[in-house]
């Protein structure tokens, strides 16, 4: 269901307080209920609202470093970039917990370049993932609460591995869909023909979604990160200086006995 993930700062704009047709607006929480703050008392029976379950929103300072630094290398603007991209890599095909960061640019000449590294030597991914560099609202988040602001709220299932093991195997990644209105709830149903899954207890699904309960904590070396961001040192410079390698323990646990080995020791042993 959740096919990509967002982990830079999106810009809605071109917002009307009036819609006669049906409308689907998806966003953070902080930026639904910005919505609905103004639309106020406008008709909103033709809008649904969808939420990705966020963990704190990064500085779009440090994507802008990185395109500087691809401009200087290829003379090149970046086209997109995927931060979790589930396409074929050395293990195999389609692995969405083998992921990739996927840029893509443009060339001067208009062919475009594509650049491909593991998610976990990523300096993007552990940056992040260190809290050095979300927004400073986000280590005060409001709506890091189990009450949700849209109708549906949408992440990733954490904890997979043990409440729906029959469908880690397969692939397709796993979502969390949680529906937060009746309309959230008439729109679920219509689409179960399109997923696969089952429901699960909200508190079993709640006890690994750590943004659902409570904000991010502010790591206590963000403000001398910022100060780096904010200076004239280049992106690689900042990457040597703040992204750390992954440990051993990690890639073991991600590429020789993770999660994905357990569920097909746990396929082999339920088989029929």
């Amino acid at each position: 269901m959740l096919r990509y993930d967002r982990k830079v700062r999106s810009a809605p704009s071109g917002i009307s307080a009036q819609f006669e047709r049906n409308l689907h607006f998806s966003g953070t929480p902080c930026q639904i209920s910005g919505l609905k703050a103004f639309l106020r008392n406008t008709n909103q029976d033709n809008l649904l609202t969808v939420e990705v379950i966020c963990e704190g929103v990064p500085s779009p300072l440090y994507i802008r470093k990185y395109e500087q630094s691809l401009k200087k290398k290829f003379g090149a603007l970046i086209e997109s970039i995927d931060y979790r991209y589930k396409g074929h890599s050395f293990l195999g095909h389609h692995k969405w917990d083998f992921e990739i960061m996927r840029t893509t640019v443009m060339m001067n000449d208009n062919k475009k370049k594509v650049i491909e590294k593991d998610r976990w030597f990523t300096p993007f991914w552990d940056i992040w993932l260190k809290h050095l560099m979300s927004r400073p609202s986000c280590y005060e988040c409001l709506f890091a609460t189990t009450e949700r602001t849209a109708d549906i709220s949408l992440g990733d299932l954490w904890g997979v591995h043990i409440y729906c093991m029959e469908l880690y195997g397969k692939n397709g990644g796993s979502s969390l869909a949680i529906a937060n209105t009746e309309k959230g709830k008439s729109v679920l149903k219509k689409a179960e023909g399109s997923m696969y899954g089952h429901e699960l207890r909200f508190e079993d699904a709640l006890r690994y979604q750590g943004p659902m309960r409570k904000h991010i904590e502010m790591n206590p070396k963000r403000e001398q990160f910022m100060q780096d961001l904010k200076s004239e040192m280049d992106i690689e410079d900042i990457n040597r200086k703040w992204a750390d390698k992954p440990s051993l323990k990690l890639l073991w646990q991600k590429y020789v006995w993770g999660n994905r080995q357990k569920a097909f020791v746990w396929s082999i042993r339920n088989r029929k």
